[in-house]
């Protein structure tokens, strides 16, 4: 059964674009704040937001629905953002 979404008690269904349209409307904003507090960069934050955004996308049809779907989001969001950071620290290094 999908859950109810925590942002405004809408409840997403798992593969429904129209509902991953939702999603993406009511959560764009929080997920590059909360990037930007991540990496201290806007620009890396917006390229990590789409990245994430485009990975749910590609797997919105296998989100289970046990969860809030923003919970699952916020969770690829911060995995795109650890990449991003890991990628970066790797290039410093080979710089030096």
């Amino acid at each position: 059964m999908p859950h109810t979404g925590a942002v405004n008690s809408y409840v997403y269904t798992p593969g429904n674009a129209e509902d991953f349209d939702r999603l993406y409307r009511d959560s764009y904003g929080r997920v590059v704040r909360t990037l930007v507090a991540m990496l201290r960069d806007q620009a890396a934050a917006e390229d990590c937001a789409q990245d994430a955004f485009v990975l749910a996308f590609r797997s919105w049809g296998r989100w289970r629905g046990d969860g809030p779907a923003e919970a699952w989001l916020f969770s690829i969001a911060r995995r795109a953002a650890i990449s991003h950071l890991r990628r970066a620290k790797l290039r410093d290094r080979k710089s030096v």
